[in-house]
């Protein structure tokens, strides 16, 4: 949900989900793996910039309209 409020359709790198959620990179990279595992997130250019796959989008959506 977080990432899908962070990116919206765009690439994020990182450092950027590192800043925006106040994670370290080793939290961030083990999250990320296993959103990746899941089908959520895929990465881009040398694993630098960071996008939602369609599924994730929609889970996504779904996590925020619950709230």
């Amino acid at each position: 949900e977080e990432l899908w409020s962070l990116q919206k359709d765009a690439r994020i790198t990182i450092p950027e989900i590192c800043g925006r959620m106040e994670m370290t990179r080793r939290e961030v990279l083990a999250y990320l793996k296993q959103l990746s595992a899941q089908g959520y997130v895929k990465t881009e250019e040398n694993k630098s910039y960071v996008r939602l796959t369609e599924l994730g989008c929609i889970r996504g959506e779904e996590c925020r309209h619950r709230q």
